[in-house]
Parts: C-alpha cells; sequence; structure tokens
C-alpha cells in the first residue's frame, strides 16, 4: 500500500526464502515437540521439561546456522535464481530473522500439546500480526523505507516469542522448577520430527512455487500484484486452520 508492487514483489519473494529457510531451520520440532508432551504431560515433568528445551534450543540454533548461510548466499540467489539485485538486502534483513521464527513457531505449537490451543492463537495470530502491523504503521509514518518494514517483522517475531516463553511457563510452572531435572529424549525427538520436515516442504511446493516461479521468470511488479490477489482467497481457509488446530493434539 505505501511502497508499490515492485517494492511488495521484492518483499514477497524475500519472504518465500525465508519460509524456506525457516521450515529446514525448524526440523519438524514444531510437530514433535506437540506429540511428545502431549504423551507425557501428567506422568513425567521431567521428560516435558527436556522436550521443550531440547526443541527450542536445537530450532534456534539451527536457526543461526541456517540464516548465516542464506545470509552469505543472499547476493548469490537474489542474481543467479531470481534475477533482482535489489533483492540482496531484503534477503540478508529476513535471514536475522530465522532462528526467532523458527523457535517461536516451536514454542507455539508445543504449547498444543498441553491440549489447548489458545495460548498458540495468542502467540502466532494475534501477537505477532498485531505488533508487525503496528511496527510497520510506526516506520512508514517515520518515513523509513522497506528494510524497516522487514525489521517490523522480525522484531514482531521476538516479541511473540518471548510471549511464547511466558506462556509455556505458565503451562508449565515445572520448568522453572530447579529440583525437577530435565530428561532429554533428543534422538528420539529428531528421529520422529525430521521426517515431518517433508511434509513441510510439500505444503510450502502448494503455498509458494506460483510465487517462486514468477519471481524467476517475471518482474518484481508482477509478483507484486500476483501475490497481493491470490491473499484474498486464503480467507475461506480460516475455518479449515481453525478446526485442525483443535484436531491436532487430540489425535497425537
Amino acid at each position: 500500500r505505501f511502497f508499490g508492487t515492485e517494492v511488495f514483489g521484492l518483499y514477497t519473494l524475500g519472504l518465500v526464502v525465508l519460509r524456506i529457510t525457516e521450515l529446514v531451520a525448524r526440523l519438524g520440532l514444531d510437530s514433535g515437540a506437540m506429540r511428545f508432551i502431549s504423551m507425557s504431560r501428567k506422568d513425567n515433568a521431567g521428560k516435558v521439561k527436556g522436550i521443550l528445551i531440547s526443541a527450542s534450543f536445537i530450532s534456534f540454533i539451527n536457526g543461526i546456522l541456517i540464516g548465516g548461510v542464506i545470509y552469505l548466499f543472499a547476493g548469490f540467489v537474489s542474481e543467479s535464481i531470481f534475477h533482482k539485485p535489489a533483492l540482496t538486502d531484503i534477503i540478508k534483513t529476513f535471514a536475522l530473522c530465522v532462528p526467532f521464527i523458527a523457535t517461536m513457531t516451536v514454542t507455539a505449537t508445543a504449547s498444543q500439546g498441553f491440549h489447548t490451543t489458545k495460548y498458540a492463537v495468542y502467540i502466532k495470530d494475534i501477537i505477532q500480526p498485531s505488533a508487525n502491523i503496528a511496527l510497520v504503521i510506526l516506520f512508514v509514518q517515520l518515513g523509513y523505507g522497506i528494510s524497516w518494514v522487514v525489521n517490523a517483522f522480525a522484531i514482531s517475531h521476538v516479541i511473540a516469542l518471548l510471549a511464547g516463553f511466558y506462556f509455556i511457563a505458565n503451562q508449565f510452572p515445572e520448568i522453572r522448577e530447579k529440583t525437577i531435572k530435565p530428561m532429554y529424549e533428543t534422538k528420539r525427538l529428531l528421529s520422529y520430527s525430521a521426517p515431518l520436515l517433508l511434509t513441510g516442504m510439500l505444503y510450502l511446493v502448494i503455498a509458494w512455487t506460483d510465487t517462486f516461479m514468477l519471481g524467476y521468470m517475471k518482474t518484481s511488479t508482477d509478483v507484486g500484484i500476483y501475490r497481493a490477489a491470490s491473499q484474498v482467497p486464503m480467507f475461506l481457509t480460516l475455518l479449515l486452520g481453525a478446526s485442525n488446530s483443535i484436531y491436532a493434539p487430540a489425535v497425537a
């Protein structure tokens, strides 16, 4: 709305790169943490504590590593894949978000393992988007450029991540008790979670291939127009998303 279709197209392509990177950084730990917490929440506080710590730590460290690689190769991705040198700085800024987005998603989904969806909704669907919108409006009114819009996206995920830690501590007060030793089952958690990365990749193929291919073959303006139009029908998926968020922990 404020920067025009070309800049929005560049922002969208940076978001595509971010979504792929963040998915790899998560390693499916969001679904794995939800499953194992749901199984152990009533009778083994040590296991739950170990799952929460290991899932958050692994996703954050992996996010730093994967985000660092994308930061270093931002120029290559922008010029060799998308043929848009102006995209480099946007990808670099998005790369700094990776550890926070990955860990926030893991934390929010893990909270569903306690058989409630409200905290995940607070984190992912209320706090993060609200903070993002507020910061974008603030930075635009201050006259800042598109890099600060990307920064707003990053800061909103940091805020949501901190809120996630707060909600987890409320749901599971034992995480603060030093007398309860965490029981780590990292190998078991990863062996279950990592294959789910394939499922996430298939979802990305469905959700982002059109945008990716437009970025490769057409201009940033074309990407911006297409992305804006394609978001309108997404409102139809609201009911499906609401029912799935309730159904998943029950199945686990």
